[in-house]
């Protein structure tokens, strides 16, 4: 197990006689699961290189990718809000459907947003789940929304060019898809934990390498 296509869309492609190292790996056992839970992270927390930045941190805390694998619904983020709330952190909840987002904030406490509006912006950003996995070929908005915007940006990376963005260049916008964000939040993660300094030409540079992968 580890990264791969699906999980972290890892990968390293070597030429022949061409070796390479990958970072280390530890290895935890125990009698069940919360048990096995407790020693991985017991040992994470021993490895961690701390730093200024640790201090202080918020809470942010994205349902669907790390708890519901991009499947969120109402029944996973009703269960997941009391516990975030109850660890102190403040939930937001956007649903598609504004009567389920209302009943959420009524009975947890959160704050629900208004239905998205048909007129001009800047910059439209799909920073849901909606476009990959189970739910490829499927915008979150329409081409009525998409006509009126600059530029479009979906934070999805595969597949790397979503139906989302696919009408925003058939409307003749300017488009990005999410390996940056991948990419770039990973590498200033590593530089924080690691308390490195940030090398703006290096990481392009690894962008580039990576991109090609």
């Amino acid at each position: 197990s580890g990264p791969n296509m699906d999980y972290s869309q890892w990968a390293k492609k070597l030429a022949p006689g061409e070796t390479f190292e990958t970072v280390k790996c530890s290895v935890c056992r125990g009698r069940s699961l919360g048990e096995l839970a407790a020693q991985i992270t017991e040992y994470r927390r021993k490895i961690v290189c701390r730093s200024e930045a640790d201090a202080g941190l918020p809470s942010i805390f994205n349902e669907y990718m790390h708890c519901a694998w991009n499947n969120p619904g109402e029944e996973h983020t009703a269960q997941l809000a009391v516990y975030a709330q109850r660890a102190g952190a403040d939930v937001y909840v956007f649903d598609m459907r504004a009567q389920s987002a209302e009943e959420l904030q009524r009975e947890f406490g959160v704050t629900a947003v208004s239905q998205i509006e048909n007129r001009p912006y800047d910059i439209i950003i799909n920073a849901t789940g909606v476009g990959m996995h189970k739910s490829v070929g499927i915008s979150p908005v329409g081409e009525e929304l998409i006509s009126l915007c600059g530029r479009a940006i979906d934070l999805i990376y595969v597949p790397p060019k979503s139906k989302f963005l696919e009408i925003a260049e058939s409307c003749g916008k300017q488009i990005l898809n999410g390996m940056a964000m991948l990419f770039y939040q990973a590498y200033y993660a590593e530089c924080i934990y690691l308390s490195l300094q940030p090398d703006d030409a290096k990481a392009k540079e690894l962008f580039e390498e990576y991109c090609t992968l």
